[in-house]
């Protein structure tokens, strides 16, 4: 978690399922984890709460995606650019 008074990061909880690929959004003071890829595609929508703080499963993929629109992005390398999907 990034706390820019004191420019610096720290820690948070581990998330539940190891991924890549994923969609992140901040919405109703939540930071939302949604899809992403491991061998496959992966059908989970996660949640970070961070006065808890605690990382939880919120939903599948489809009831996500009726709650929430979450924008992503691909690297296209170890570049530091994305390319919106």
């Amino acid at each position: 978690m990034c706390d820019p008074a004191a420019d610096r990061w720290s820690p948070i909880a581990p998330v539940p399922t190891r991924r890549g690929s994923i969609a992140v959004a901040a919405l109703a003071e939540k930071i939302r984890l949604v899809g992403g890829r491991d061998e496959h595609s992966i059908g989970t929508h996660d949640a970070y709460d961070p006065p808890l703080p605690r990382m939880s499963f919120v939903a599948a993929l489809a009831a996500a995606i009726t709650s929430a629109f979450a924008a992503s992005a691909r690297s296209n390398g170890p570049s530091a650019t994305a390319e919106l999907d």
